[in-house]
């Protein structure tokens, strides 16, 4: 009787627990999560022992998403079990993974460890890996682009990562790669609750005024080379500042590895630019950020790490060094073109004080925080020449300069300048050196844009000129002796007064051949015929053109068809041909955009088209428009002209730093 009792009992304790099924675990899962769990989404861990799994707990690792087709995250569980495996309760839930729009995905459990991947726009852009103890670190591969095609496994204590035809393998009991291609191996940040973007960005109208460098208020802090101007200025006192001369140096803005949280899935893996990472000294700034899950906005190297909101202000930097900032007018995952890194300006805590910076017209930064001063005192002490001013949350501390950088983790964005390569693109010829030149040099002469050197060739001197061209504006002024138009036009023959003052260094080009002289174009007006079967000197604001023999667009700018003495990489016979014993000149157009004319006196170009040819001179022409004058090369006052013989002349514009207000609005199209 008593036995009949019990098992009744028995059976109606039996018959209100939970099924033994799927749909009664993913059930309990998805209260935990607050949202929905497929059943081919959890991956039970291993039993730690009927006891343990009916008292604390048995783990549970799984998937779950906010709704019918969102992206899922990951999370972390305990189930009580009986016995028997039928579910009793849901216990603590741990989510590992917030990537707003990245899906996680590939779930599942290998002894001690878990692991899964997380996509974005049907591609992986990184792989997590979890050890199954409380208190234990949750580990992050970030691929260096996102993948087509991966695959993971977890073998004892290794992860074994193959994506797109390479294989990386991580020791997580270590916490580092041990073969294969390398990859980072990242502590996965801690996960607080969402949070918004905080709304304290105070944003003032610009009225750009006269600016020098270092800036009012700013005292020269660090030179960067011998015979330069500070490049580097500070701020001591209640508010703290930093200037950078955005001529002398270069920039990169890198989000951090840790914030902005990744919405995608995407993190970024500390590369630099290749310019800062063989640099021998970079400033690193700390970028006050949020650090709540995708409170900003971030991309890098071409992929999304979270989305920048419209109407939010940015800051970002072009693959060559540039620094941007502005609003963000872009929709949703659009990228801009020529844009390596961006990162959405958040701000930082607010109980830290704020910071303000500004771009200014000369292309400038300036920075200032504090912890007690407000937003009018922030301003009063910017430069009064800003073109893009803002004020947030925050304030930048531990900026300093070191020697080299390598990121592993940092849990905010930085900004990092380093010093822009001014020196000449090439080496010099043999046993000689490079030297700034004295005279012709463009504003400011201490980051000079010609240099010299001497060699010898063929038994003669030859003086080399290494021009950075962009320092000038490049025009053609036709000699005295230059052939007449033949359309009824006129050539320039003098320069505008206004732009006397401007002229710095000038070359000569020769005259034309009285008969079927070479082609010229002045001001857009052609005045003598191009044949199209020599090579053309283009001349135009910061740049020197040289264009290979054949069609040339003939109704812009100056130009000149001159005699080809390199093509291809080889002497071309005419360098040879002998000519009377005189000043003789040769130029070529390098890769770079850099300039190199070779000078001497000989009896043809020989010794000077080979000296370019050894400097690694593709092509180069002779500075002859065919009548045999001998060369000559001004500077200073008597670039001004006028001239005898055609020539080309160098106009200094001022040097503008890399540092401007950018409108990040869609790119225009041709209608």
């Amino acid at each position: 009787m008593l036995g009949g009792v019990a098992l009744a009992a028995l059976g109606s304790v039996w018959a209100i627990l939970p099924p033994r099924d799927e749909a009664t675990v993913v059930a309990l899962l998805g209260r935990g999560a607050g949202g929905e769990v497929a059943v081919e989404d959890y991956v039970w861990e291993p039993s730690r022992g009927w006891f343990d799994d009916l008292a604390t707990g048995r783990g549970i690792v799984f998937l779950a998403r906010r709704a019918t087709g969102e992206p899922r995250d990951a999370f972390r569980a305990r189930i009580r079990v009986t016995p028997g495996g039928r579910p009793l309760s849901l216990g603590k839930t741990e989510r590992l993974t917030a990537s707003a729009v990245g899906d996680e995905s590939d779930l599942f459990v290998s002894g001690r460890y878990a692991a899964f991947t997380t996509r974005f726009n049907g591609r992986y852009q990184s792989v997590t890996a979890t050890q199954l103890e409380d208190g234990s670190p949750t580990w992050l591969v970030p691929l260096p682009r996102p993948a087509e095609h991966l695959e993971l496994e977890v073998r004892g204590g290794e992860l074994l990562v193959a994506w797109d035809r390479k294989l990386s393998v991580f020791e997580l009991a270590k916490g580092e790669a041990v073969a294969g291609e390398p990859l980072p191996l990242m502590r996965a940040p801690s996960l607080g609750p969402d949070d918004a973007v905080l709304d304290a960005i105070h944003v003032w109208d610009a009225s750009p005024g006269p600016e020098v460098f270092p800036p009012a208020g700013f005292a020269a802090a660090r030179v960067l080379a011998a015979g330069r101007e500070a490049a580097i200025a500070t701020m001591e006192g209640p508010i703290t500042g930093i200037a950078l001369d955005g001529r002398q140096l270069r920039f990169a803005v890198l989000p951090g590895t840790i914030a902005p949280h990744s919405a995608t899935g995407f993190v970024f893996d500390g590369s630099l630019p290749s310019d800062a990472r063989t640099a021998k000294l970079v400033l690193v700034l700390p970028i006050p950020v949020r650090e709540a899950p995708n409170a900003a906005g971030a991309f890098a190297n071409g992929d999304w790490i979270a989305p920048i909101a419209q109407g939010r202000w940015t800051i970002g930097a072009t693959p060559t060094g540039e620094l941007l900032l502005g609003r963000w007018g872009l929709a949703s995952w659009e990228l801009p073109q020529e844009v390596a890194t961006a990162v959405e300006w958040a701000g930082g805590r607010p109980e830290a004080g704020r910071h303000a910076l500004c771009a200014t017209p000369a292309g400038h930064l300036a920075m200032v925080w504090s912890k007690s001063a407000g937003d009018d005192a922030l301003r009063a002490a910017l430069p009064a020449a800003c073109s893009a001013l803002i004020s947030a949350p925050g304030t930048v501390e531990g900026g300093e300069w070191q020697e080299g950088l390598a990121l592993k983790e940092t849990k905010g964005p930085l900004l990092v300048a380093w010093a822009a390569d001014l020196e000449p693109a090439v080496s010099p010829p043999k046993g000689g050196q490079w030297s700034r030149a004295e005279a012709g040099l463009p504003a400011p002469a201490f980051l000079p844009a010609i240099h010299r050197t001497q060699t010898e060739s063929l038994g003669t001197t030859i003086t080399v000129s290494e021009i950075d061209a962009t320092r000038f504006d490049w025009r053609i002024v036709a000699g005295a002796e230059e052939r007449s138009h033949r359309k009824k036009g006129r050539f320039l023959e003098k320069l505008p007064e206004a732009d006397l003052p401007r002229a710095k260094i000038a070359f000569s080009l020769g005259t034309g051949k009285r008969k079927r002289p070479r082609g010229l174009r002045i001001a857009g007006s052609t005045g003598h015929d191009f044949s199209h079967k020599e090579p053309v000197l283009r001349a135009g604001v910061g740049f020197l053109a040289l264009l290979p023999a054949g069609p040339s667009p003939e109704d812009e700018g100056d130009a000149s068809e001159l005699e080809g003495t390199i093509a291809g990489g080889e002497l071309l016979d005419p360098a040879r041909v002998p000519l009377p014993r005189q000043a003789q000149a040769d130029l070529c157009v390098l890769p770079s955009g850099r300039v190199l004319v070779a000078e001497a006196v000989f009896d043809s170009h020989e010794a000077t088209a080979s000296t370019l040819l050894a400097l690694g001179c593709e092509s180069a022409v002779a500075l002859d428009r065919g009548s045999e004058r001998a060369a000559w090369r001004h500077e200073g006052a008597e670039a001004r002209g006028p001239f005898e013989t055609t020539a080309l002349v160098g106009l200094e514009h001022e040097l503008v730093g890399v540092v401007r207000s950018h409108d990040w609005q869609p790119a225009k199209t041709e209608p």
